[in-house]
Formats: C-alpha cells, structure tokens, sequence
C-alpha cells in the first residue's frame, strides 16, 4: 500500500456517516414497501415452467449421458436375461445418480453464484429446481427401463428392490458430501465416492451368492421391504437436500440471496 492509499484508507476510516432520523427512515421504508405492493417487477411463472427455463441451462452432456443410458438400458432389456440387466442396474445404480450433481454445482466451479444471485430467481430456487430436474429425470430412466424390462419377464417389485435401494442410498451420500465440501475438489469426491458404491453392490452381489442362506427375503415380502427401504431413503435425502438449501456455516451466510 501507497503512501497516498494509506493517507486516503486513514481518511475513510475517520468518515462518520451522517445520523439518519428513525421517523424519516421509517416513512421511507413505508413508501418503498407501498410501491412494491403495487406491482410486481416480473410476473410470477408456474413451478413447471421454471422448471423448463431451467432444464436449458443444464450441460448438454448431462441430456447425453442420460439418453445414452437410457438407450444402452433398454438394448439390455431386450438382448440380455433379467439377472444381467438388473445385475447391471443394480451396480451402476449410485454412478447415475452421481450424474447430476455436477450438473447442478457447476454455478459454483464457474463463479457465476453472484450473477446467479442478481438475476430472477434467487440461487437458493436455482438449486432447488435443478436438483428436482435432474432427480426427476434420473428416476425417469430408470423407472423406464425397469418397466420395459418387466414387460418381458419378472416382478417389478424385486427389480425396485435391487435397483432404487442404492440410487436412493447413493443419493443421500452424494447430499451430505456437497453440504459438508464446497471446493472444486468435490467433483473428485463424488466421482470417487461413486466408483466406492459401484463396488461396495457389486461386493454385496457377490458375497449374498455365496452366502444364500442369508437371503431370509421371502417372495412376499418383497413388496413390504422394498416400500420400507425407498421410503426411509428418500426421507433420508430429502432431509439432506433441506439441510443443504438452508445450511448456514463459516463462509456460506451469504450464498444463499433470501438471507
């Protein structure tokens, strides 16, 4: 710092701003408050269409990897028997629901959170349609490709069981891994976290094959548990996905513009 730039600090530092009189402060809270009242700056659009502006915002490689997945999913369906292609759902699983949550974080590998902030919608909606979007749309897939499947053959319940179990479970990880790392290193995070999952069914496949007399699951209550399991999961991330919309630490009192 400059001698001059020291002088000039020195001199703001010994600025008083002027006292503002609470009456006249107060009357022009009133006034302002009055003239938003009146009409508001944008017109307010419907859930679904701010889903929509926000769906072309989101990388095309996100829409790619999800159509890939999509198409490879219902090939399987239609050339491979019912064990590979669950086996297959099954153990790929927490890598699609890896998928997009890079999607949604990239405002902050980007630096655009403060443009984000200024514009429309506040970044706090940002992230909560993107979540919802990209969620949605990954439950689609799969949904799609187990009901293909089952038309073929098999029960549909079983395959929930083996597939939406550890999408659900993934999700709920990949939640509370963005709500406790903010730097750009939680991209390898997830990518890691996801190969760890990927193994961990495929181990879990492994070792209930060799271990059959664990399998106490019995045909009717499949159903039972298969209910059970993806509703406790998804209180599980929805519970992170709040925690992490409304997380309030070090550094992040001002990330979120409703504050």
């Amino acid at each position: 710092m400059t001698r001059k730039e020291k002088k000039l600090y020195e001199q703001m530092r010994q600025y008083q701003p002027p006292d503002v009189e609470a009456e006249k402060y107060f009357e022009m809270q009133k006034k302002a408050q009055e003239e938003i009242a009146k009409e508001k700056i944008l017109p307010r659009l419907h859930l679904f269409e701010r889903i929509w502006i926000q769906a072309e915002y989101l990388s095309i490689w996100f829409w790619i990897t999800e159509g890939i997945l999509l198409v490879v999913g219902i090939v399987l369906t239609q050339t491979a028997d019912k064990e590979s292609y669950i086996t297959f759902g099954y153990v790929l699983s927490p890598l699609l629901a890896m998928i997009g949550f890079p999607a949604v974080l990239k405002s902050f590998s980007n630096g655009v959170g403060e443009l984000e902030q200024s514009c429309r919608y506040n970044l706090r909606e940002i992230f909560g349609m993107r979540i919802l979007l990209t969620g949605v749309t990954e439950a689609v897939v799969l949904v799609i490709v187990l009901e293909i499947g089952e038309l073929k053959e098999g029960s549909m319940m079983e395959s929930v069981l083996k597939v939406f179990v550890p999408f659900l479970f993934s999700t709920a990880i990949y939640f509370w891994i963005i709500r406790h790392v903010s730097t750009k290193a939680v991209y390898s995070i997830l990518a890691g976290a996801a190969v760890m999952l990927c193994i961990g069914c495929m181990q879990l496949k492994t070792f209930c094959e060799m271990h059959p007399e664990l399998l106490w699951i019995q045909k009717e209550n499949v159903l039972f548990l298969a209910f059970l399991g993806a509703l406790f999961l998804t209180v599980i991330g929805a519970r992170q996905y709040l925690q992490f919309i409304g997380k309030k630490k070090k550094g992040w009192d001002e990330l979120w513009n409703f504050n």
